[in-house]
């Protein structure tokens, strides 16, 4: 969907955002619940339903910038020749989104469909992110799309980026975000592992000896730490005896005796159980259902898998996924 925008070649659209934004990081707005409630209105007034979907990602954050920032952000985008994209991007990350700058005007949002598709799942009232309480998905999803627009105007204005106080001081005047974090349940929280817990990875075995909020770190059988994204961590599975396609040998030789008598290395070595790798029961060429749409599953890259839609887009998921 595209995003009609008139400009008038006379204004300073730049210059207007930056006095906007400054104004905020020193004056609470105390309209802003209604203008988060105009929002979700306004979202299903132009499709009739709240249902998300990365085709109305651009609607919502055009949406976003008519009702809190009287549309400065996308004419100031455009009078600059720049660009501004979302995406509602199917991966998974133990983040909700990002903002990136990348160019002169050049600006791209990133919200996690996984992760905001994860909620709702166990019977939970609400979420939190930004210390307010969301009511559903869509309340998440404008609340991380809240936070990663205050970073798009402080790219915008030529601020300081990062959680500092003027990040803070608009997250809460704008949207009233009194915190930069949410309670999204992490990677680990569905892995179902546990401190102690031990994994194979590329052959070799690692013992979880701490949670991180982003990562895993273990323990690799020489000594040696590694830290993990949840996401790499391999699903826990408990190998059936009649699931030959789950579990394999490992392709580790064994080392052979090199003793005289062939009889007595026999009877004194100890056979070594191989070490099993737990494996994908998916194939290259397989079709796989995401999200309600099917994929092709053309190659796999260590946890990740290279999957096509039947548009012809490509995509990277976690094989755990698959």
């Amino acid at each position: 969907m595209q995003v009609q925008t008139v400009v008038d070649a006379n204004a300073n659209y730049l210059q207007q955002l930056k006095t906007l934004v400054n104004f905020h990081i020193y004056n609470d707005l105390p309209t802003k619940k209604d203008k988060i409630n105009l929002v979700r209105e306004l979202y299903t007034n132009a499709f009739s339903s709240i249902v998300l979907e990365k085709s109305r990602m651009p609607k919502l954050l055009a949406i976003v910038d008519n009702v809190f920032f009287n549309g400065l952000i996308f004419k100031s985008i455009v009078q600059n020749s720049g660009t501004l994209e979302i995406d509602y991007a199917i991966g998974t990350s133990s983040r909700a989104g990002y903002c990136k700058k990348s160019g002169v005007c050049v600006y791209k949002i990133v919200l996690y469909q996984l992760m905001i598709d994860s909620l709702f799942k166990k019977g939970e009232t609400h979420h939190e992110i930004g210390g307010i309480h969301c009511r559903d998905s869509f309340d998440c999803l404008c609340a991380v799309l809240f936070h990663e627009m205050v970073h798009l105007v402080m790219f915008m204005t030529d601020l300081k980026t990062g959680h500092g106080a003027q990040f803070q001081a608009l997250a809460r005047h704008l949207f009233g975000q009194l915190k930069y974090t949410h309670d999204f349940p992490r990677h680990k929280e569905f892995k179902g592992y546990a401190l102690n817990d031990s994994f194979v990875y590329e052959g070799h075995k690692y013992t979880i000896i701490k949670f991180n909020p982003e990562r895993v770190k273990a323990r690799r059988e020489d000594g040696k730490t590694w830290n993990f994204p949840y996401a790499s961590l391999p699903q826990r599975t408990e190998p059936e005896s009649d699931d030959d396609d789950v579990i394999i040998e490992s392709s580790k030789s064994k080392s052979k005796s090199k003793s005289k008598s062939k009889s007595k290395s026999r009877s004194k070595s100890k056979s070594k159980s191989p070490k099993p790798v737990v494996l994908f029961r998916k194939q290259v060429g397989d079709m796989v259902m995401l999200q309600g749409k099917q994929y092709k599953i053309l190659q796999f890259k260590r946890t990740r898998a290279l999957v096509e839609r039947g548009d012809g887009k490509r995509f990277m998921v976690n094989m755990n996924n698959l």
